[in-house]
């Protein structure tokens, strides 16, 4: 597992405790549904390039602490469920967990 941060805005990242192979499908829907934006429309970058959501943390060579941004689009009413779960969604993945000295 490698702590990440992920950027949503002004203010300080949020951290999260994600597996090496862990697909960013699961970090998108846990970002999306708590922003209320939908999943399909909402995307992560890794130093100013897209993340595909199929990526894994240990297919971009991230490292502890390593920032993510997070552009929460669309509505999660647009997008059908609000839990993230649709077409292509790998409902198999853990989602991530906010790590121990996530910020406030």
């Amino acid at each position: 597992r490698v702590r990440i941060a992920v950027q949503c805005g002004p203010g300080a990242p949020q951290k999260f405790r994600v597996g090496l192979d862990e697909p960013f499908s699961a970090l998108i829907a846990k970002l999306a549904e708590a922003g209320g934006h939908d999943p399909f429309q909402s995307t992560l970058s890794f130093d100013g390039d897209p993340v595909r959501p199929e990526a894994t943390p240990k297919d971009l060579g991230m490292e502890e602490d390593d920032v993510v941004d997070f552009a929460g689009r669309g509505s999660a009413a647009a997008g059908g469920a609000a839990g993230g779960a649709g077409p292509g969604d790998e409902g198999k993945v853990p989602e991530p967990v906010p790590s121990e000295d996530a910020l406030p």
